[in-house]
């Protein structure tokens, strides 16, 4: 029995851990968006492709994941 409430802490630690990472990573895809909104004109939109905004936050992405291993 108390390996099973042991086990559900360590679960419950660990899916709070992830649902919190979750948040930040909403959080900065949101400060992102905006400041693409600010940006780029509506004109940007026209002249490049939702495939060069993908891998423009895919790189911003990586980019925070290796600062934070740093």
């Amino acid at each position: 029995m108390q390996q099973q409430v042991n086990n559900d802490r360590t679960r419950a630690r660990h899916l709070l851990h992830v649902s919190y990472e979750i948040l930040k990573l909403r959080i900065n895809l949101d400060d992102e968006l905006s400041r693409i909104n600010t940006s780029f004109n509506d004109s940007w939109f026209e002249n490049n492709s939702l495939n060069d905004l993908k891998h423009r936050i895919y790189y911003e992405f990586e980019l925070e994941k290796e600062n934070r291993q740093v």
